[in-house]
């Protein structure tokens, strides 16, 4: 049978029977963290990703996301976790244990977590990928736009004293419960939408420290430093409508945590992108084999994250 034809009948099993036709009969079951995590935790680290339980937290915590894990024979085959903005389905990330690649085990994976994000409303997808699995997407109708994020890294070293003195000049200061609503109006005016629920999961985190920057008391820059693998720190969540006060906050948060690495996704060729690498920051050596990440939509995604101000990733 022609190459074509197949995947032609694949894709149509795989629409009306959750891609179980055809393909390796795994156990597909919804995701329960105290049960999965330390089977996940092994494909995080062998695929070099630096997620902690943390973010599958905040991803699980979402209204209407939906995450499966695969078995098959006793044994872990892998995992598939999305979360949902509104009526946006995000597709946060899957793996497939080494094992299992190749045994048709990522297909109803897939189909199964798609039609039940479907069944909870969601209308549009959005996917990052890797250069690795950037066909498949565009296969499954994924439709490739023009952003791209990039991943940048600072290992700790010493940084100019000049860098935090401009912050608290600046009013650059941790945020607290109190400053909540401040940070919600101003990341769904930069992201296109609100995000409720995904900004009290993030604030509610011991883990996550939240940055930001004020003048006369009111919050005109805010980012994130979520927890990653050894001590390390991710830059999200930046949000501001001008570059200089933004350019501040992350000059303070640099300065403050220099004793450990600072990582980022951020926007290719973003204001950011261009502060980053004033201060050092550089691409590890893994990604550049497999960066960048590229977005995908399906369907009618509408202005969500595709503002000139986004600078990083806030979709994960």
């Amino acid at each position: 049978m022609p190459g074509d034809l197949r995947n032609t009948i694949k894709r149509i099993a795989a629409t009306l029977t959750d891609g179980m036709l055809l393909s390796g009969h795994p156990d597909v079951l919804p995701m329960e963290l105290d049960r999965d995590f330390d089977e996940i935790e092994k494909l995080l680290i062998l695929e070099q990703w630096p997620f902690l339980r943390s973010d599958l937290d905040v991803s699980h915590a979402q209204p209407g996301g939906v995450s499966h894990v695969a078995r098959k024979d006793g044994k872990f085959g892998g995992f598939f976790i999305t979360h949902a903005f509104g009526t946006i389905g995000y597709l946060d990330m899957m793996i497939v244990s080494p094992d299992f690649r190749g045994s048709s085990i990522a297909r109803p994976l897939y189909f199964r977590t798609l039609h039940e994000l479907a069944k909870n409303g969601m209308q549009s997808y959005v996917a990052h990928t890797t250069n690795d699995s950037a066909r498949v997407i565009g296969l499954l109708g994924f439709r490739k736009t023009k952003t791209t994020f990039t991943l940048m890294g600072l290992d700790p070293q010493a940084v100019d004293s000049s860098l935090a003195a401009a912050g608290s000049e600046s009013q650059v200061c941790p945020l607290a419960a109190l400053d909540e609503e401040q940070v919600i109006c101003l990341d769904a005016r930069i992201f296109g939408q609100r995000r409720d629920s995904w900004i009290k999961a993030l604030m509610s985190q011991d883990s996550t420290l939240v940055w930001g920057l004020k003048r006369d008391g009111v919050l005109t820059a805010v980012a994130w430093l979520r927890s990653r693998r050894d001590n390390s720190y991710c830059i999200d969540g930046c949000s501001s409508t001008n570059p200089e006060d933004l350019t501040l906050l992350i000059c303070s948060l640099v300065s403050a945590h220099r004793h450990v690495r600072l990582e980022c996704f951020v926007r290719t060729g973003s204001f950011l992108h261009g502060v980053l690498s004033v201060l050092g920051f550089a691409v590890p050596e893994f990604f550049r084999k497999i960066g960048p990440l590229m977005e995908w939509r399906k369907g009618k995604v509408g202005v969500a994250g595709t503002g000139t101000e986004v600078q990083c990733l806030m979709w994960f």
